[in-house]
């Protein structure tokens, strides 16, 4: 349309052409509507004038085959041309119904036909009825009624005939009354006499006037519809050619102003589609913005929400769906609180989002900062996140939206108190390992100490009770020393294959005799094998440990059930338990009580060191922190189950040895006697005085040195004499590794054994390196120290 008004002169020649065109059309159409009328109204009349010819043929057949029947019956006296006479007869005036097919021949069938035919029952239509109908002239009717009057005078001679062949005669009032003789010759006479004929030709005569009005009448209308008929197709010529003739003018103008219209449309073209190729680029550079935008969304490692003014979800990535547990999809479009479930860590209260102080406090010109808040997902899970929350501007326009960025910090707060534990362990790991050493080397003497004076002194029970004391004093010293390392874990274990099954009888043997006898202890080894790499006497403690505590937690009584079992973990079950362990064989060692059980709060911290559960002053908080450590010591691993009222279950997993040598022993039923000479090494002169007594008791000699520097030279002048070298690790001047390796460089062959009261596991490496046969932890009693030279000289 815009291009029509641009060229006005193209509008106004296309406007007329097309007012032409549709003049001729509708006159065309008007045209040929008329020329339907016509030719339906020249069928109209050829229809009428067929039915006209017809109905005067049929007046002409019922006269004809009424004079057949009646003398077909007068020369044969079969009355069946009677009743077919009467049946026509019947027919013509209405009083039976017309037959299909009623023409000039029906007759000559049913004739032939032995069978009387029967026209059935109803009404018909008197012939004279049907002429009225037919809409002829009054002149045309006239000449149908006198073919009817002819018709109907022939019928009463037809009727005379017929009585006279029954012996009916006719009387003055001109009814068959008389009865006489039948008069076959005077029936003959009538229908074939001179009467006859003149009423017969009278009929004939009028229908043929009849027919020749109506051929002259219908012959005039059809040659008036016949002319307007060539006078309309004349006009449809004209108009046709008058179509054609404008059509190609109309074309011609509509190509000429097509052609100006798409010079100037490719212009606009080209214009319009630089327009879209910048359009097109513009929108691919956004499509491109956006795609970078999701992609960098969807890879970042922080959960993210877009919201809009009103807090309503706009997008979310997949860190978010898998923090909030809601996907993207059932997320976006609902409130950020009913996916942003976040509550306060301690007191769990519903807390207020970093988005809403956003949009409901007008802090829209900045961040908005929330620490460790607590999570709540879709399916109850929860995560300790940080959160913060920015609003979306573009330049200074108003706040869009808000966006919110949240970290799961659940893993990074654990490895932080973890790292807290670590350091916490490492501080008491130093405070130990200081104090540890000297602090050994004094219970070590007192422990020597007292042992001889057992043996010297005679059996006076006071004087054995002080002792004991003493003893006992000394060695709930070095247990604490000892749980102190453990936790610690500065404190190695020794590589010897024990059987744990000695260890558990060795433990449970003294707690029979230390906790309340109505404590039931049971053991029931199911395990095939119980033998295992480890420190037999530390081992003992963790058992003694368990059993004390599952003491406490039945003050009244009840059971304590120790059960072994081998159990196969593989690489699949290894990598999900929190424990370093492989994959193997393992010991499965559970300690079961009845008792009281754990709090449920509790259970989290029983492990911690100084954690206790006991009343001030009842306990250390000490025991199951050295048991954890010295389980992972051994490449194990621990864990409890608890239910308060019912009891407690500590599970342990300690690795199999497949090493085919014999099991240690904890200790030989008789003291270890021995002979030969040992140099003693040990700046500490308690040590010195100590171990050369019990030495000399077991039956050795002894030579003693006070430090590193002494021993070398000692050794140089005796090392053919010298059998074995028990000496201190941490000594001024010269270590006792140091030292034992300038021996070791006089004479290879030498043995010897490493003795201190605290040592690192990095430098119990650098001990296996430096060639001593054994390690002996101080404090340390005869008998043990029997056990190590036993295995020593013996090996």
């Amino acid at each position: 349309m815009q291009y029509l008004k641009k060229y006005p002169l193209f509008s106004v020649m296309i406007g007329f052409e097309l007012l032409f065109v549709t003049i001729l059309i509708c006159l065309i159409i008007f045209t040929l509507a008329y020329q339907s009328v016509a030719r339906r109204q020249l069928q109209e009349v050829s229809e009428m004038r067929n039915e006209s010819l017809l109905l005067a043929e049929q007046l002409r057949q019922s006269s004809d085959e009424l004079t057949r029947m009646v003398r077909s019956y007068a020369v044969t006296g079969d009355k069946k041309f009677l009743k077919y006479f009467y049946m026509i007869l019947d027919i013509r005036d209405g009083r039976i119904a017309r037959p299909d097919n009623y023409e000039r021949i029906f007759w000559d069938y049913k004739v032939a036909d032995d069978k009387i035919y029967d026209p059935g029952k109803g009404p018909g239509k008197p012939l004279e009825n049907m002429m009225r109908e037919m809409g002829f002239t009054s002149a045309e009717f006239s000449m149908l009624e006198a073919a009817k009057s002819q018709s109907d005078k022939l019928v009463e001679l037809e009727e005379i005939a017929i009585n006279a062949m029954s012996g009916k005669f006719k009387d003055e009032n001109g009814k068959f009354s008389i009865i006489k003789k039948p008069d076959r010759e005077l029936a003959l006479q009538v229908l074939f006499g001179k009467q006859y004929h003149a009423a017969k030709s009278g009929i004939m005569l009028s229908i043929d006037k009849f027919m020749s009005a109506l051929n002259g009448r219908t012959a005039s209308s059809v040659e008036k519809f016949n002319k307007k008929l060539e006078l309309i197709n004349t006009r449809l010529r004209m108009l046709f050619a008058g179509l054609i003739v404008l059509v190609p003018i109309l074309l011609l103008t509509i190509l000429r102003y097509q052609k100006r219209a798409v010079s100037d449309l490719n212009l606009s073209i080209e214009q319009k589609s630089k327009e879209i190729r910048e359009r097109q680029y513009v929108e691919s550079e956004l499509r491109k913005s956006k795609d970078r935008l999701r992609v960098t969304l969807d890879s970042i490692g922080d959960g993210v929400i877009a919201t809009d003014i009103n807090g309503i979800i706009t997008r979310m990535n997949p860190v978010a769906e898998q923090l909030t547990g809601w996907l993207s999809g059932e997320g976006v479009g609902m409130p950020l609180d009913k996916v942003f479930h976040v509550v306060s860590r301690e007191k769990r209260v519903a807390l207020e989002t970093p988005v809403k102080k956003i949009l409901e406090d007008g802090q829209d010109g900045g961040r908005v900062d929330s620490e460790e808040e607590l999570l709540i997902a879709k399916d109850q899970s929860e995560y300790l996140i940080s959160a913060s929350a920015s609003p979306i501007k573009e330049g200074s326009e108003d706040c869009m939206g808000v966006i919110l960025v949240f970290h799961d910090i659940t893993e990074q707060r654990k490895m932080q108190e973890q790292l807290m534990q670590s350091s916490k362990m490492e501080a008491i790991g130093q405070l130990a390992g200081g104090v540890a050493h000297d602090f050994n080397n004094m219970l070590s003497g007192i422990f020597s100490s007292v042992e001889l004076l057992r043996r010297k002194l005679p059996d006076d029970p006071k004087i054995m009770k002080y002792l004991n004391l003493i003893f006992e004093a000394s060695k709930r010293s070095a247990d604490l020393t000892q749980k102190l390392l453990s936790f610690a874990r500065k404190q190695p274990t020794a590589s010897t294959v024990i059987s744990a099954q000695d260890s558990i009888n060795a433990a449970v043997e003294i707690l029979r005799e230390t906790i309340d006898r109505r404590i039931d202890i049971k053991i029931d080894n199911e395990a095939d094998s119980t033998k295992i790499v480890g420190d037999p006497s530390m081992l003992q403690s963790v058992f003694i440990n368990l059993g004390i505590n599952a003491s406490h937690a039945m003050p009244d009584g009840g059971t304590l059930n120790i059960v072994c079992s081998n159990v196969s973990f593989d690489d699949a079950y290894c990598e999900v338990n929190p424990f370093d362990i492989k994959p193997g064989m393992f010991l499965n060692i559970d300690f079961c009580d009845t008792g009281q059980g754990i709090p449920r709060k509790a259970l989290p911290h029983i492990f911690e060191p100084f954690f206790t559960t006991k009343a001030q002053g009842k306990g250390t908080g000490l025991g199951l922190a050295s048991v954890y450590g010295t389980i992972k010591q051994h490449d194990g691993a621990i864990s409890v189950y608890s239910e308060e009222g019912v009891g407690t279950c500590f599970h342990m997993f300690l690795p199999l040895s497949d090493d085919d040598n014999e099991v240690a022993r904890l200790h030989d039923s008789e003291p270890f006697k021995g002979e030969g000479l040992i140099l003693v090494v040990d700046d500490e002169p308690i040590m010195r005085v100590t171990a050369e007594a019990l030495l000399v008791e077991m039956g050795f000699d002894v030579a003693l040195a006070q430090d590193g520097i002494e021993a070398v030279e000692v050794f140089r002048e005796r090392s053919d004499e010298i059998d074995l070298v028990l000496i201190d690790m941490v000594m001024p001047g010269m270590s006792g590794v140091d030292s034992f390796k300038a021996m070791r460089d006089i004479n290879s062959e030498i043995r010897g054994v490493l003795s201190s009261g605290f040592i690192n596991e990095g430098d119990f490496e650098e001990v296996k390196k430096g060639g001593f046969a054994a390690y002996i932890r101080k404090p340390y009693l005869s008998r043990t120290l029997g056990d190590v030279l036993k295995n020593v000289l013996e090996s």
